[in-house]
């Protein structure tokens, strides 16, 4: 969801910030910093540039990615295993225009899958937080 008038067209540069873990939940890894990786390498996987900070240079359009995982289901002491039952997650994105701090808009990428490991839950809401990224940039 896009404030009203704003676009991601122009933006060439995307700053994948921290993400904060909302759930109170007590993982076996650290999936705050798991997520922050899957969500650059999927922009990336799709040819994006991505930085660890701004740009220097203002004439360079940077987009600001802050995420926050706001709900687990799952297992969260065995990510890696698979187990019955449901799993799921849900992250939300705020995107800012990474030099005025000017919001743009916000993505919430809500997964809920039975018999899959939690991990790949968390890894698809990252990928699918990337891919909406991705396909607001087609022409």
């Amino acid at each position: 969801m896009l404030e009203p008038g704003a676009s991601l067209k122009g933006y060439r540069v995307f700053v994948v910030g921290p993400v904060t873990d909302e759930t109170g939940s007590r993982f076996n890894l650290n999936v705050t910093d798991s997520l922050r990786t899957q969500l650059a390498a999927r922009l990336q996987s799709h040819g994006l540039t991505v930085a660890a900070a701004p740009p220097p240079d203002t004439t360079v359009a940077a987009l600001l990615v802050t995420s926050a995982l706001e709900g687990f289901r799952g297992m969260p002491f065995t990510l890696q295993l698979e187990g019955p039952g449901v799993t799921g997650c849900t992250l939300r994105s705020e995107l800012r225009d990474a030099h005025t701090g000017r919001r743009i808009g916000e993505i919430v990428a809500s997964v809920l899958e039975e018999g899959i490991r939690p991990m790949w839950a968390l890894v698809e809401c990252a990928h699918d937080v990337a891919d909406a990224i991705q396909r607001q940039l087609r022409p």
